[in-house]
């Protein structure tokens, strides 16, 4: 019985981490539209780069709530499976902060132009 319930809380985990990759992929690629937009001499395009911000801000805040969501939900996991999703929370949180003080470069010359 222990083992069936480590194996759920096991899928549980690799369910969390599939929403966190998907989540952080669609806020890079709305960072990489807002960095390549931002430069524009054409204002809607420059609108765009400003939508394209508060989009991945969402996703990032999404990110935020799943990772915490994991970490709560691991403690029916073995020592080893917490070892992996630990190194694997790191990773995506460094990668949140990288994304956000990207967001942050971009609105600020949003902001100056």
């Amino acid at each position: 019985m222990r083992f069936a319930h480590a194996h759920h809380a096991f899928l549980a985990q690799c369910r969390y981490y599939a929403d966190i990759g998907k989540s952080l992929e669609s806020a890079a690629l709305a960072v990489i539209t807002a960095e390549t937009a931002q430069w524009s001499r054409y204002p809607a395009v420059r609108a765009e780069a400003l939508a394209q911000c508060r989009q991945a801000r969402h996703d990032l805040s999404l990110t935020d709530a799943a990772l915490n969501a994991a970490v709560r939900a691991g403690a029916d996991l073995t020592s080893r499976q917490v070892s992996v999703f630990h190194d694997a929370e790191n990773a995506a949180r460094r990668e949140v902060a990288s994304l956000r003080q990207t967001l942050s470069s971009i609105e600020m010359s949003l902001r100056t132009t």
